[in-house]
């Protein structure tokens, strides 16, 4: 079923655990409230974006070893990538001209993020950009900084 022009709720919903990931009928409301407000506006400024995970039931967040308290299971986040971009130039376009309520450049590979978590809420974005860094067997979640950016990814959003 389409969301939207680009993108479908089989894509929203989809998981490699095996296990049932169906949404409630908040949960609906605001994976489409995501990518009509978000995703799709992203699509048609930067081209096809590659949707790893959005919507993860309780039982799908758990298997794979995320907080309880993730906006993944709330139906608000999605992890992307850029196909024709960089994960980079992607992220500095939402930064730059979207709103969202949180975004966080996951991990740093030749100086790219490995993928972008970007959640959008109904009302109260706050725009928090994060930078996730592996410590040994942590990840640290420091505010995004145009220094840190400069550190990390030799540029700025």
């Amino acid at each position: 079923m389409n969301i939207s022009e680009h993108f479908t709720m089989q894509e929203m919903t989809a998981t490699s655990t095996g296990l049932r990931n169906v949404p409630s009928r908040d949960q609906d409301r605001r994976i489409r409230v995501l990518v009509r407000r978000l995703l799709q506006p992203l699509r048609y400024a930067m081209g096809p974006i590659k949707v790893n995970s959005a919507f993860r039931s309780l039982e799908v967040n758990s298997a794979v070893g995320s907080h309880p308290g993730s906006q993944h299971v709330r139906g608000e986040a999605s992890d992307i990538e850029g196909i024709h971009i960089s994960n980079f130039e992607l992220a500095s376009y939402i930064y730059n001209n979207l709103d969202f309520d949180q975004m966080i450049l996951e991990y740093e590979e030749d100086g790219q993020p490995k993928w972008i978590h970007v959640s959008y809420k109904e009302t109260g974005n706050r725009k928090e950009t994060r930078i996730a860094i592996k410590k040994k067997t942590k990840t640290e979640y420091p505010l995004y900084t145009p220094e840190l950016s400069q550190k990390i990814y030799g540029k700025e959003l």
